[in-house]
C-alpha cells in the first residue's frame, strides 16, 4: 500500500489535466447550448410578436363587425348612417380594406363603394360555395359568433380576410332571428405586410406562414426566399376564431471562429492544471489528515436537510468557514450564491403540503444537477438554498452560471397534471474578497439578494458595498414609516376631476403625503418603494381608503355638496385575501357611503390574472364601491377581455396625453380608447392634462372627464379646494 501511494501521485498530473480538459470541453458545449437557448428564447419571442401582430389585425376586424352588427340591432334591423358609422371605424382601423352589411347573406351596403361595386347583390352563401365547395359562413350562423374566413379571392378583385358576425334581433317574444351578416374586409398584404418578417429573413431567419384547410392540407401564404430548416423550426399558431393559420420560424446557428481558439486555451490551461497539481501533489501529508478528519466529523452529525437531502445551514457554514480559510491560504476565490423562490408563499398557499414539498424537491433536484462537482448545494430552510462554488475566479461564469439556474427554475413543473411556474432571485458573494469570516460572508450574501429581489422577479444581483449603506437607509425609513403609522404623520392631498365639458367638478383622487417632523412634507416617490418592499404598503393603503371615508363623512355632516374620491390600490395590498372584507369593515366604522368612493387598479394588474381580477372587483362593485382602471393603454387588455370586468371608468394613462400634440399614433390609440370605452358605457378620464391643447383635443374626442395642472393641481385642504373648485 506504501508503495502505491507515490505511484498514486505521479498519476495525479495525469487525471487533472484529463479533468480540465473534459471540463473545458464541457464548459464550450455548455456555452453552445446557452447561445442556442438564447436564440431559441429570441426567435420566440419575434415569433410570438409577429403573431401577435397578425391576431390583432383579425381582431381589430372582429370588433369592427361586431360594432356593425350591434348598430343594426340598436336599430331593429334598419341600416341607418352606414357610411358615417362605416367612416367613423376607418378613422381609427385604417387597415381595414372595406365594411359590408349583408341582409339575408346578400351583399346590399358596401364601404367604401367604389371600387366594390360588383360585390353588390352578390350571395355570400353562392360566392363561398363557388370558392371552397361549401359555405364557411353557414358555419358562423350556425354558431352565432363572429369569425374569420378566408383566405378567399374577392369578387372586385384581390384576396382577403373576412371577418363575418352573424346578426340576430329578436321579436317581441324576444325570439332571435337571422337578419344577416356584418363583415370587415382586410386584404391579406395588409395583414402579411403589417409584420415584420421580411426584416426577419433580411437578418437570416428563415419563415413560413401557412393556412390548413378543413381537408387538412396546409396552404403557404407567405415565406422566405430561403426555404425553412424542416429539421429544427419552431411552431406557433395563432388564436383567432375560425383562422388555423400557423407560423414557422427557424435560424441556423452561426459557426463560432471562437470555439477552435477555446479549445486551444482548455489545452493551455490543462496543461497549466497538470503542472499545478503536480506541486501539490507534493504538499505535506498534513493537510491529507487534515480533511479525513473533518470529513469523518462532518459524518458524525446531521449536516443533511430531511426533505431534499441536501446540506443544511450547518453543514454549508462548517463548509463555507473551511473554504475560506482554504481560498485565503491559497490566494483563490470562491463564491456563494443566495437563493430564495419569488412569491413562494402565495404559491404555496395555493398548493396543499405534499406539492409543495414536491415543488422544493423538484428545484433542489434542478439546482444540483446543474451545479454538479462545481460547489455545494445547500437548503436553508423554506424555500431558501444557496450554492458554494469552489472556483469563482471568473465572475462571468458565476454571472453564467446564476442566468442557467434562474432559466433551470422557471422551468414549469408537473405536480399532478398542473403545470406550476416559479422564478428565484439569487443574491451573489465573492469569498474571500467581500468578507474575512462567516458572518460578513453570510450578512454581504443576503444583503445581495434583497438588492437582486429589488430590481423585480428572476434577478440576480452581486454584492455592493454601497448595499450596506443603502440597507441601513432604508431600515431608518422603515422604523420612520412604521412610527409615521402610529403617530398620524400621514395626510391626504386631493386632485380635482373635471368634466371636459362643462369644466364642472365631478370628483377627486387621493394623494398620499408624508409630514416628516425633520424633513418636511414627503411626496410618494420618497417613501413608497419602501413601503412596498417592507410590506408597509398595506396598512398604508387601508389608512388611506379609511381617511378617504372619513373626508367623505365628515363633508356630509358639515352640509356640503357631496364630492366621490378616487384610492389607488397597490399590488401587494390587492393580494390580500381579506381585502374585500377590510373594505367592508371600514365603510360601516366610517358610515361612508360605498358610492361616493371608487377604487383605482391598473390595467397591468388586472391583466397578471384576469380571473381573480373579475372576482374580486365584483365583490368591490357588490360593496357598492366603483371601480377604474388606471393606466389603461399599457397593458394588453382587449375588447372580449374589458367586456368582462365590473368597471366604471377607463383612466388613459397619461404617457398617450403628454404626446397627442406630437404623436399622431398616440392620437388614434386615445381616440380608439375613447370609442370602445362609450360603447361599453363606461366613463373616461384623462390623466395629465397640462396644456389647452391637449385639453381641446381630447375634448374633441369626446373624453368625459380630466385631471393634471392645467386644470387643477393636488391640494392638501380638501373642503377649501372642493368648495373653491365647485364655485368655479
Amino acid at each position: 500500500m506504501a508503495g502505491l501511494i507515490p505511484r498514486f501521485r505521479k498519476l495525479v498530473p495525469l487525471w487533472a489535466f484529463i479533468i480540465v480538459a473534459l471540463a473545458g470541453s464541457y464548459w464550450i458545449n455548455l456555452n453552445q447550448q446557452v447561445r442556442v437557448q438564447e436564440q431559441n428564447l429570441a426567435m420566440q419571442q419575434l415569433g410570438s410578436a409577429q403573431v401577435s401582430i397578425l391576431e390583432k389585425r383579425m381582431r381589430r376586424a372582429l370588433s369592427a363587425s361586431y360594432i356593425l352588427g350591434q348598430d343594426v340591432i340598436r336599430h331593429q334591423g334598419e341600416v341607418e348612417k352606414f357610411d358615417e358609422l362605416s367612416a367613423g371605424i376607418f378613422s381609427y382601423m385604417d387597415e381595414i380594406s372595406s365594411l359590408q352589411l349583408a341582409p339575408d347573406g346578400v351583399i346590399r351596403f358596401i364601404y367604401p363603394l367604389k371600387g366594390n361595386e360588383p360585390a353588390i347583390g352578390r350571395s355570400i352563401d353562392q360566392l363561398e360555395n363557388k370558392i371552397f365547395g361549401y359555405s364557411p359562413s353557414q358555419n358562423v350562423i350556425q354558431s352565432a359568433s363572429a369569425k374569420m374566413i378566408g383566405p378567399l379571392p374577392l369578387v372586385q378583385g384581390g384576396v382577403a380576410m373576412i371577418a363575418r358576425n352573424p346578426v340576430f334581433i329578436k321579436d317581441n317574444n324576444g325570439i332571435p332571428h337571422f337578419w344577416g351578416l356584418a363583415s370587415a374586409v382586410v386584404t391579406l398584404s395588409e395583414i402579411v405586410n403589417a409584420t415584420a418578417l421580411e426584416a426577419m429573413a433580411a437578418q437570416g431567419y428563415r419563415y413560413r406562414l401557412c393556412y390548413v384547410d378543413i381537408h387538412g392540407k396546409s396552404h403557404p401564404i407567405a415565406q422566405s426566399a430561403i426555404p425553412l430548416n424542416q429539421e429544427s423550426y419552431m411552431e406557433f399558431d395563432m388564436d383567432i376564431p375560425g383562422v388555423n393559420w400557423t407560423l414557422k420560424l427557424s435560424h441556423p446557428l452561426p459557426v463560432s471562429a471562437l470555439t477552435v481558439l477555446a479549445y486551444v486555451l482548455i489545452l493551455l490551461l490543462a496543461l497549466i492544471a497538470a503542472w499545478v497539481t503536480h506541486r501539490i501533489s507534493r504538499e505535506p501529508e498534513r493537510l491529507r489528515r487534515l480533511v479525513q478528519e473533518r470529513t469523518a466529523e462532518l459524518k458524525q452529525h446531521a449536516y443533511f436537510d430531511f426533505l431534499t437531502g441536501l446540506a443544511n445551514r450547518r453543514m454549508l457554514q462548517d463548509t463555507l468557514q473551511l473554504a475560506i480559510g482554504t481560498h485565503q491560504l491559497s490566494k483563490s476565490r470562491g463564491a456563494l450564491l443566495y437563493m430564495d423562490l419569488d412569491d413562494f408563499k402565495r404559491i404555496n398557499d395555493s398548493l396543499d403540503h405534499q406539492m409543495g414539498d414536491q415543488l422544493l424537491k423538484t428545484v433542489s433536484e434542478r439546482v444540483t444537477a446543474l451545479v454538479g462537482s462545481r460547489g455545494v448545494v445547500a437548503r436553508l430552510g423554506g424555500d431558501e438554498f444557496a450554492v458554494l462554488l469552489h472556483d469563482a475566479s471568473d465572475t462571468a461564469e458565476i454571472s453564467q452560471l446564476a442566468d442557467a439556474l434562474l432559466l433551470q427554475i422557471s422551468q414549469p413543473i408537473s405536480l399532478r397534471n398542473r403545470q406550476i411556474s416559479v422564478s428565484a432571485s439569487i443574491g451573489i458573494t465573492l469569498l474571500p474578497d467581500d468578507g474575512d469570516n462567516l458572518v460578513d460572508i453570510l450578512r454581504n450574501a443576503d444583503l445581495a439578494l434583497y438588492e437582486a429581489k429589488k430590481q423585480g422577479k428572476n434577478c440576480y444581483g452581486f454584492f455592493d458595498p454601497v448595499l450596506q449603506h443603502d440597507i441601513n437607509n432604508i431600515m431608518q425609513v422603515e422604523e420612520e414609516l412604521r412610527l409615521a403609522l402610529s403617530d398620524g404623520q400621514f395626510v391626504l392631498h386631493l386632485q380635482p376631476i373635471f368634466c371636459l365639458q362643462s369644466r364642472a367638478l365631478k370628483k377627486c383622487e387621493v394623494l398620499i403625503r408624508w409630514q416628516h417632523p425633520e424633513r418636511g412634507l414627503l411626496f410618494p416617490g420618497h417613501f413608497i418603494d419602501i413601503a412596498e418592499s417592507t410590506g408597509l404598503i398595506i396598512p398604508l393603503g387601508y389608512w388611506v381608503f379609511r381617511a378617504a371615508c372619513d373626508k367623505v363623512v365628515e363633508r356630509i355632516r358639515a352640509g356640503l355638496p357631496a364630492v366621490p374620491l378616487t384610492v389607488n390600490v397597490s399590488a401587494n395590498q390587492l393580494k390580500e385575501r381579506d381585502l374585500v372584507v377590510q373594505f367592508e369593515r371600514i365603510l360601516q366604522e366610517t358610515g361612508a357611503p360605498a358610492a361616493l368612493l371608487e377604487l383605482e387598479i391598473t390595467e397591468s394588474l388586472i391583466m397578471e390574472d384576469m380571473d381573480q381580477a373579475v372576482l374580486l372587483l365584483e365583490q368591490c362593485r357588490k360593496l357598492g364601491l366603483k371601480v377604474a382602471i388606471d393606466d389603461f393603454g399599457t397593458g394588453y387588455s382587449s375588447l372580449a377581455q374589458l367586456k368582462k370586468l365590473p368597471v366604471d371608468t377607463l383612466k388613459v394613462d397619461r404617457s398617450f396625453v403628454q404626446d397627442l400634440t406630437l404623436d399622431h399614433d398616440d392620437r388614434q390609440i386615445t381616440a380608439a380608447i375613447i370609442a370602445m370605452a362609450h360603447k361599453l358605457d363606461l366613463d373616461v378620464v384623462a390623466e395629465g392634462i397640462e396644456t389647452e391643447e391637449q385639453f381641446e383635443i381630447l375634448l374633441n374626442y369626446g373624453c368625459d372627464m380630466g385631471q393634471g395642472y392645467l386644470l387643477g393641481r393636488p391640494v392638501a385642504d380638501p373642503f377649501v379646494a372642493l368648495d373653491q373648485a365647485t364655485s368655479q
